[in-house]
């Protein structure tokens, strides 16, 4: 079972930012919160970040690898979504069979402006780690200044981040670009709230990067037939992959992974803000979309899948 424990606090950089009640976007609900539709608290505002100096922590910045021009306060917002728990969580890989973990990788947390994004992931070889949300937060943190506030305004990767630990989880600091993502109109609110329940969707999602042809379900070189809904539990939620193109559209090739992370994006950029949302132009050829809205009630027809 999974527990909300990430709250969010006000970083004290050269633009200091306050969030009021963000929504944290790592965990779902308690599942016994979200069988008795109890909506979730709001996580506490205004929580200072840890003031301790954190010298074992270790950063590399690369904007080749994770991209230059990164803005402070996007990635201040980012880190803000953390949390600092000190409560010690469990990290593994969501596909390990048979494991359980407290935060199933991958997960991260994107501005709502779309441009910064903080993942925390394994090491190579590693299959498990151990570390707090003020751990990750604290080590997001040394990457933002010193790399974010520093030359090309880079981004980067933390390492060492847990005190005398076994550098098993590094925490990466990334520019995304959210080209083409509109986001438009109002989620409608419903218990629990949508996006919690757009974030099961995403925690439970197949997110590997390999390659698949989505496309018309008549066409026979389609992997995956579209349309493909994929809906929360409550339908409070629903993310549609679509296909554009003349008659029933036209199949094209991209991964999981890579609508994992678009369905990150429309959940921080527009259901964050109380909107639906559409990125258009996925897929190698650009033939792809994906939408985001609910809730949804007697309108689960075709390909769908039931996180």
């Amino acid at each position: 079972m999974l527990v909300l424990l990430f709250t969010s606090f006000t970083l004290p950089l050269s633009s200091a930012l306050t969030l009021d009640n963000p929504l944290p976007l790592l965990l779902p609900p308690p599942a016994s919160a979200a069988n008795n539709n109890t909506p979730m608290p709001m996580p506490m505002p205004n929580a200072p970040l840890p003031t301790a100096a954190a010298p074992h922590v270790s950063y590399i910045c690369n904007g080749n690898a994770f991209g230059y021009g990164l803005d402070n306060d996007s990635c201040a917002q980012s880190v803000a979504l953390v949390g600092i728990s000190t409560t010690v969580l469990t990290f593994g890989m969501r596909s390990s069979a048979g494991r359980a973990y407290d935060i199933e990788l991958p997960q991260r947390f994107i501005s709502t402006d779309g441009k910064c994004v903080i993942e925390p992931s394994l090491t190579p070889g590693a299959t498990e780690a151990s570390a707090s949300a003020e751990d990750i937060a604290v080590a997001a943190f040394v990457v933002v200044r010193n790399c974010v506030g520093g030359e090309g305004a880079t981004g980067g990767i933390a390492k060492d981040i847990v005190p005398n630990g076994d550098d098993r989880l590094r925490v990466f600091v990334s520019k995304y670009d959210p080209d083409n993502v509109r986001c438009y109109g109002k989620m409608p609110p419903a218990p629990p709230d949508a996006r919690v329940s757009c974030r099961q969707i995403l925690n439970t999602m197949d997110a590997d990067g390999q390659h698949t042809a989505f496309g018309p379900a008549s066409d026979p070189e389609a992997e995956v037939g579209l349309p493909l809904l994929l809906v929360s539990s409550d339908q409070q939620c629903k993310m549609t992959i679509r296909t554009t193109g003349k008659g029933a559209g036209h199949t094209d090739t991209w991964s999981w992974g890579q609508f994992w992370e678009v369905g990150i994006a429309l959940a921080g950029m527009c259901v964050r803000e109380g909107k639906e949302g559409v990125q258009t132009r996925l897929g190698d050829n650009g033939w792809l979309y994906m939408e985001v809205g609910g809730p949804q009630t007697g309108l689960l027809q075709g390909n769908v899948t039931v996180a």
